[in-house]
């Protein structure tokens, strides 16, 4: 743990001193920087590092010594990782640089969405990892680099209202990650603008998608057929506690985010909508681990929204309490994590490759 540890203190530290947030010159300066740290922690992983890094590990393995139609017939990975997968074999066998080149896409994607939509870029870097987001892409790696795809299709398409461009993206994330047609629905908020009726909405509806979990799942299950499988597994039931967390967690950044809107942002408006998704999705993880995972599409947001809400509708002395408070909660909620549940992203004890 303490590598992550070290890795915290030193981008507040960097940031301290770069003030990225006031001086436009070096705000490239500290993603790139945070970019290098992240990327290379990431990518050098050993394969047992990450609870589902070593299944993606000796996938590429086994990808590799088939031809790639039976490999996409012959396996349950969704094509554009099978095509990942043959690709980088032709460059090498060694399953690493798997690691190499999705670690370096996930993360670059990440740090080109906090450069290009926080106003406050070293809170945003540091939500990432104590929100336990950047641990979580180091074992869902197929559905991280779908939610990465989204990511860019919402930075350059759907913000500025390229809907049809959007959709693309989108079907480029379903040949990764069967989910990754999913975040589609963003689409019906495009032009809408978020209200108390909304959030009052979103509150009722992650109540009653809690309820109707069971139902949910059948019919996610019947849309995407890959699914169906799943009921008898243990991805059906839920971890509790942990599903509980990352409820709360997005609940309160939608509520913060909502009551700082006072001017009624466009951009927030569309992120507030993205938010709601989270807190539905996530209410229904509590008893439906797979479908829990949807949210991760949606929470990734949070790192952006809140920083943005607060920055631009808050006074100086709000800004701070609001600040200080989420730099606490977030930091005391990746230490209990870290230290008493670190089997849920298998992210300690870290080692290289190399080790």
């Amino acid at each position: 743990m303490g590598i992550y540890i070290i890795i915290l203190v030193v981008l507040l530290i960097v940031g301290d001193v770069l003030k990225p947030n006031k001086k436009l010159k070096n705000k490239k300066t500290y993603m790139i920087f945070v970019f290098f740290i992240l990327g290379t922690t990431a990518a050098i992983r050993s394969p047992k590092v990450g609870i589902d890094t070593m299944q993606f590990y000796r996938a590429f393995e086994i990808i590799g010594n088939m031809s790639l139609n039976v490999a996409i017939n012959a396996t349950r990975y969704e094509v554009g990782f099978v095509m990942l997968c043959k690709g980088l074999n032709v460059i090498t066998s060694n399953p690493q640089i798997l690691i190499i080149i999705t670690s370096l896409f996930i993360n670059g994607v990440v740090c080109l969405f906090i450069y290009r939509e926080s106003k406050d870029i070293v809170l945003s870097s540091i939500l990432y990892i104590t929100l336990n987001y950047y641990f979580a892409y180091m074992n869902i790696m197929r559905q991280a680099i779908a939610i990465c795809i989204i990511i860019i299709g919402y930075t350059f398409f759907l913000k500025k209202g390229k809907k049809v461009k959007f959709i693309i993206t989108a079907l480029l994330a379903f040949t990764f990650h069967t989910t990754g047609i999913i975040p589609v629905l963003l689409v019906l908020f495009d032009k809408l603008e978020y209200k108390n009726k909304y959030y009052a909405i979103t509150i009722i509806g992650s109540m009653i998608a809690f309820l109707l979990a069971p139902v949910l799942f059948s019919i996610v299950s019947k849309l995407l057929n890959s699914y169906s499988g799943y009921k008898d597994s243990s991805f059906y039931d839920s971890n509790y506690f942990a599903a509980v967390f990352i409820y709360l967690i997005n609940l309160t950044f939608l509520t913060v985010s909502f009551l700082c809107n006072k001017n009624k942002n466009i951009e927030l408006s569309k992120m507030l909508f993205i938010s709601s998704m989270a807190v539905i999705t996530s209410a229904i993880g509590i008893r439906i681990t797979l479908i829990g995972r949807m949210a991760n599409y949606f929470n990734i947001y949070n790192i952006v929204l809140l920083p943005n809400a607060v920055k631009n509708n808050c006074d100086k002395t709000t800004r701070q309490l609001i600040y200080l408070l989420t730099i606490g909660f977030s930091v005391a909620y990746f230490l209990i994590i870290m230290i008493y549940r670190p089997e849920w992203y298998g992210a300690i004890p870290y080692k290289t490759f190399i080790n």
